[in-house]
Formats: C-alpha cells, structure tokens, sequence
C-alpha cells in the first residue's frame, strides 16, 4: 500500500514565496537573469534558490524587496494578487 505524500508547512511556504518573487518580478518585466545579477549569484547557485528557496539568505530577500520597491511581506503573503486587485 502507498502513501501519499503530505506538503509540510515549510513546503507550502518555500512554494508560496519563490511564487510571489516570480509574481512581483513579472509585474515589473524582470526575469531571472535580471535577480541573479542583482544577488550576484551563479547561475547554478540561483537555480537552486528556484527549486529549494530555504536556500535565500533574509539578506538576499531584503536585496530582492528593495529591488522591486516592495516591503518583504509582500514576498510571503499569502495573496499577492487578491491584495492588488482588492
């Protein structure tokens, strides 16, 4: 008998945020290659950032809200969308 696999808090909070950077860099016609400049960072090394985000230091989240000119919750918000078009 198989189980299915449970999303724990962390990974549905890793998914919400690297959805929320990528939202907020679309707003703003920004591409990956754009952040990985900005953090100064490998292309290996923001891939991983991609795939496992645990992997962004608080200092390259603050980088990547100032970046964009929007406060870091922004990038953990639950509802990016609903809040910009409420």
């Amino acid at each position: 008998m198989s189980r299915a696999k449970i999303a724990s808090p962390f990974e549905e909070n890793e998914r919400l945020l690297i959805s929320n950077i990528k939202y907020e860099m679309d707003l703003q016609g920004y591409k990956k290659a754009d952040l990985r400049k900005i953090l100064n960072l490998s292309e290996p090394a923001i891939n991983k950032r991609y795939k496992e985000p645990r992997w962004f230091r608080y200092s390259e989240l603050m980088m990547i809200a100032r970046w964009l000119r929007i406060p870091i919750s922004n990038l953990f918000a639950k509802r990016v969308t609903e809040r910009l078009t409420a």
